[in-house]
């Protein structure tokens, strides 16, 4: 992996970020973080960290690139367990130690395709997905701006299904951060309609609303989507480049 892209890790993820850098392949550029957690039904909870890789310039395919990956993986100890043909996807597991016990970890690697806002980006995806129990994520969820906007500013208690961190960088300069996303997952409350309404979010296509507030340094869209009928409603909030929260700095 190349030197900024693999000090962006170590500072995002230090307790895995020897373990990436010892499957992704070296020189490639990093152009999109994802960090979740889902709640499980049979379990506690999982952390899946993405990484989005563009190839080096004049190097191998990204097939190339996800061969030598899972190569690397299994020089590590990875242990082969499945392959997606239709994807290309390959699955990756070993078992490590968390706190007192041993859970599996899992990593996966394939090319995939990146939806930027003005355009879509073929890259080398790695994850690295491992059992998470939902106590030790509120240390993490709790600073975040999606997380003081459902809880404290609309008020909803409802345990969350599911977080995700996307960080996207500029695809034409990949040490310049050009979006961050933080997507909330939890039931929807009965009164969503009006609540949404009276945040000031409008319909903004099928079981979807929006606003977008802009600034002097960038823009900041909330949205709000409906999964499964009425069951279930995503809250995420975008903030462009060069626009930070009154509480924190992405």
């Amino acid at each position: 992996m190349e030197a900024t892209s693999h000090a962006q890790v170590v500072e995002l993820w230090p307790d895995i970020a020897a373990d990436l850098a010892a499957v992704i392949p070296d020189g490639c550029f990093a152009v999109r973080f994802e960090d979740a957690w889902f709640a499980r039904k049979y379990t506690d909870g999982s952390r899946l960290r993405t990484v989005d890789l563009a190839r080096p310039v004049n190097a191998a395919s990204l097939v190339d690139l996800a061969t030598a990956a899972g190569e690397r993986a299994r020089a590590e100890g990875w242990r082969q367990i499945h392959r997606e043909d239709d994807i290309a996807q390959d699955v990756y597991r070993r078992t490590a130690r968390q706190l007192v016990k041993k859970v599996p970890q899992f990593v996966r690697v394939w090319p995939a395709d990146v939806l930027y806002p003005a355009a879509t980006a073929r890259v080398l995806r790695v994850d690295f997905e491992t059992g998470w129990q939902r106590h030790r994520m509120q240390p993490l969820i709790a600073p975040r701006m999606i997380h003081k906007l459902v809880r404290d500013q609309w008020g909803l208690d409802a345990p969350e299904e599911s977080v995700r961190i996307e960080i996207l960088h500029d695809l034409a300069d990949v040490a310049e951060q050009s979006l961050l996303r933080e997507t909330m997952q939890l039931p929807a409350p009965g009164d969503f309609a009006d609540l949404l309404a009276g945040h000031g979010l409008e319909p903004a296509g099928e079981h979807r609303w929006a606003r977008t507030d802009r600034y002097t340094k960038g823009e900041l869209t909330t949205a709000a989507t409906l999964a499964n009928t009425t069951a279930t409603i995503a809250l995420q909030l975008d903030r462009t480049k060069g626009l930070r929260s009154p509480h924190q700095s992405p």
